[in-house]
């Protein structure tokens, strides 16, 4: 079986998600280019669109099973990469809250360098202080931002890079308190660790053989 790791990754964390929540049923979001035309390769401003990755976890498959189901789901999701998000919105839900995301609470993002796959740019993509970019005589530098406000529950996102990869937890601070977040970060790097040393291990053991404690919002 050949999947990427964006997949693989994602099946760790929707794991994470079964683990916290005993849910089965799990919809996580994440982005897409959507620059799938020609015309705009060339064009600036964001063209990227939401994608909704639904799947259900059979807690008596193997975590390789579910990867492999999974990766068929974000395959169809790709091709599917040009349908805006909020006629999928408007069709699942056309009474939702703005202010409350209707069909997912959590995220999943991988950033893309691109062609500019100096260091320099991946740690600005992760907004890590002090990071800079040179462009000729133009110098780019990252800032600390007061306020990081996060419009769900939380998402990861990473960059992978000169054979690393290097993430961040982004969270919604009305629910969740820094020590709360760090633990997430913590239990999710444990997760993904578990399924690369056994991936044909049955889900519900790999959920047994770590912690069970759960994480609670506003703890």
């Amino acid at each position: 079986m050949h999947v990427s790791i964006y997949v693989v990754m994602l099946a760790a964390f929707k794991v994470l998600l079964y683990r916290y929540s005993g849910r089965r049923d799990l919809v996580v979001t994440s982005t897409a280019a959507a620059r799938t035309k020609p015309e705009f390769e060339r064009v600036i401003g964001q063209f990227y669109n939401h994608l909704y990755f639904r799947s259900t976890i059979d807690p008596q498959a193997s975590f390789s099973k579910y990867v492999e189901q999974l990766d068929t789901i974000v395959m169809e999701g790709l091709a599917n990469q040009d349908y805006p998000a909020p006629a999928v919105i408007a069709t699942v839900d056309p009474e939702y809250l703005t202010d409350r995301n209707a069909i997912d609470q959590v995220g999943f993002h991988m950033l893309r360098p691109d062609n500019l796959d100096d260091r320099g740019f991946a740690e600005m993509l992760l907004d890590m202080d002090g990071s800079s970019l040179q462009f000729g005589s133009i110098e780019i530098r990252s800032l600390p931002l007061a306020d990081e406000s996060c419009t769900r529950d939380f998402y990861f996102y990473y960059i992978q890079h000169d054979g690393q990869i290097h993430m961040k937890l982004r969270y919604n601070a009305d629910m969740f308190e820094p020590k709360t977040a760090s633990r997430i970060a913590d239990d999710y790097a444990a997760t993904l660790g578990a399924v690369l040393a056994d991936p044909d291990a049955i889900v519900d053991d790999l959920v047994a053989s770590l912690s069970p404690e759960a994480v609670v919002s506003g703890e």
